[in-house]
């Protein structure tokens, strides 16, 4: 089974499935939950008491259904008018391979290539290693390049719920091109490479299913297989709450993050579904 988080009556429906309990049930542990958290908060909603709270419910029931992956969502600029290539590359393998976003950097003066196990690049003809510490464009630029081992950031970064994606600020940042290329551009004073890749390609939303054994949590990568299900068990609540309470979230920016291993491509079989994102829809 998958929790599927496209909106906030599918969460419903899918926690209610899980519990084996109806939405009315489950809707009536979240709002008892929130109103015991309201009276010992003594002010300040208080998320770990709306935890706990929750948990007195829904521990005590057994369940019988087995999560075997996680839906996500994750925004991505592809490249027009090529041969279509639908798995998803980890930034270093994106760079090192033949794909539509190597050729369009190779075409627009850049070659990628390791450098003692970790990246480096040309352009036009000239070598560019950089380094943390340097300025603050070069610093993030080394990390997502892995030259700082503690900081080395290659991988797939997706969003679990997708009620209000169209809120969320990474969204939005993301439709004016990767941040990647942004850095990229910043470093070597390339006035022309976002506005290219912009014009020469589609921004969309895919939806995946990856299996559970390959997420991780960002901000919580200790969790374990069962501790991950109740956390998205626990935010899936919390977003109810809000819409049970007679409003919608402001903003998505509290959307969590999920990431599967730095190494990892993912094979175009874990896409449900791709949808095209346009500016009016943001």
């Amino acid at each position: 089974m998958v929790f599927d988080t496209r909106t906030v009556d599918t969460m419903k429906e899918s926690l209610a499935h899980y519990f084996d309990i109806s939405c009315e049930e489950l809707v009536e542990f979240i709002k008892e939950a929130a109103d015991n958290t309201q009276a010992k908060s003594r002010g300040l909603f208080n998320a770990d008491i709306f935890t706990e709270e929750l948990d007195a419910f829904l521990e005590n029931i057994e369940v019988t259904e087995q999560i075997d992956g996680v839906m996500c969502f994750h925004f991505s600029r592809r490249i027009n008018n090529t041969a279509p290539d639908f798995r998803t590359y980890n930034l270093k393998d994106l760079l090192l391979t033949d794909n539509p976003m190597s050729s369009f950097l190779n075409e627009s003066g850049y070659e990628f290539f390791e450098e003692d196990g970790h990246l480096a690049f040309k352009y036009n003809g000239v070598e560019y290693f950089p380094e943390t510490g340097d300025e603050p464009c070069a610093s993030l630029l080394a990390n997502r390049l892995g030259r700082n081992s503690i900081d080395a950031d290659y991988c797939f970064n997706g969003l679990a719920f997708g009620d209000c994606l169209m809120k969320n600020l990474y969204a939005r940042s993301l439709f004016e091109g990767p941040e990647f290329l942004s850095t990229l551009a910043e470093y070597v004073c390339d006035d022309n490479l976002l506005e290219n890749y912009k014009r020469h390609s589609t921004y969309f939303c895919f939806r995946y299913i990856l299996p559970l054994e390959s997420v991780i949590i960002d901000g919580c990568e200790s969790l374990e297989q069962y501790d991950i299900i109740w956390y998205l068990i626990h935010q899936m609540a919390s977003r109810i709450m809000i819409y049970e309470d007679g409003g919608e979230p402001s903003t998505d920016d509290d959307n969590p993050i999920i990431r599967v291993a730095d190494d990892a491509i993912l094979p175009s079989e874990y896409i449900q579904a791709v949808e095209e994102i346009t500016l009016d829809m943001l």
